[in-house]
């Protein structure tokens, strides 16, 4: 469930015996995910309302990253005095430190999902966005409270994962899995084609400014998540968890995962065994280093130009 690998696993449900399904919350959510879609292949209809409701959010989350992808380099370089070589370290330090903690963060939060609820874990998320860009945006000048905002939001960066296992929970056995997932495409390629202008003509009135309007559209986000983002877990929520009157940490810690649950390595090693999965896993993984190398281009150009 830590990735978008997630959903495509259930392509090749033999491929996992049920034993190691028990072994990591990647590999229970796609056994979910497949018999969610067995069970109501000829019954289940998608929710248009639902599919909206989330779309909202997602565009609101969208458009918050976009605007600031021409920012936060600026903000870096502002940080260490215009040295750009020392912006690149910091920038590829942690960002490797941001994924080791993900390695691990996000199976816990992930298997919580199952436990508690999309809801909570989606709301969990955006805070950790609005709390690295409130930290960034006030304190700019600090290398320090960059890398601990960074930090904070890798722990709870599991944004795009929850979403994802959203429109797995809506659109599995209704034949529209397809449509559900190119709409969530097209919204983010909307975001992000307008999200960086507007980031880019922001950080001209004040050099943190766009980070502020980010971290508006993530508070309207909470908001919006709270009163119009149904429960979409009906299948494998525990009800004493989720409607539990512990704090939302406590709730957490009852969910216990074991080591071998949020190890990533034996899930891993089985998904590149697979001829076929291993490629896209490789394809994914390729795929997240552009975000590192849009920050290092910021570096590049301000040298150079």
């Amino acid at each position: 469930m830590t990735t978008e690998v997630n959903q495509v696993l259930g392509l090749s449900s033999d491929t996992f015996s049920a034993e190691d399904s028990m072994k990591s919350p990647i590999l229970t959510s796609a056994e979910t995910f497949i018999d969610q879609s067995s069970s109501s292949l000829s019954t289940r209809t998608l929710n248009k309302f639902t599919l909206i409701s989330i779309i909202g959010s997602a565009l609101l989350t969208g458009l918050s990253l976009a605007m600031i992808i021409p920012v936060l380099p600026k903000l870096l370089l502002i940080a260490v005095n215009e040295n750009s070589s020392h912006a690149a370290w910091i920038t590829g330090t942690v960002s490797f430190a941001g994924s080791c903690v993900e390695i691990f963060s996000n199976p816990i939060l992930g298997r919580a999902s199952d436990r508690i609820g999309r809801k909570p874990i989606l709301m969990l998320s955006v805070l950790g966005l609005l709390v690295e860009l409130l930290l960034i945006g006030c304190f700019y000048n600090s290398v320090a409270v960059y890398v601990a905002a960074r930090m904070i939001a890798s722990l709870t960066g599991v944004f795009f994962v929850t979403l994802n296992t959203i429109y797995a929970d809506i659109a599995a056995g209704t034949g529209e899995e397809a449509y559900t997932y190119g709409v969530s495409g097209a919204s983010f390629g909307v975001c992000f084609v307008i999200g960086p202008i507007l980031g880019g003509k922001l950080e001209r009135v004040h050099t943190a400014l766009a980070v502020f309007a980010s971290c508006t559209l993530l508070t309207l986000n909470l908001f919006y998540i709270t009163f119009f983002v149904p429960e979409t877990n009906t299948h494998s929520i525990d009800p004493d968890l989720h409607n539990s009157s512990d704090s939302f940490i406590r709730r957490i810690s009852k969910v216990s995962p074991s080591v071998s649950e949020i190890n990533p390595i034996p899930s891993a090693a089985k998904l590149l065994q697979n001829p076929v999965l291993k490629w896209l896993a490789l394809s994914f993984m390729f795929d997240g280093t552009q975000s590192l190398l849009l920050s290092f281009r910021v570096c590049f150009t301000s040298v150079h130009f």
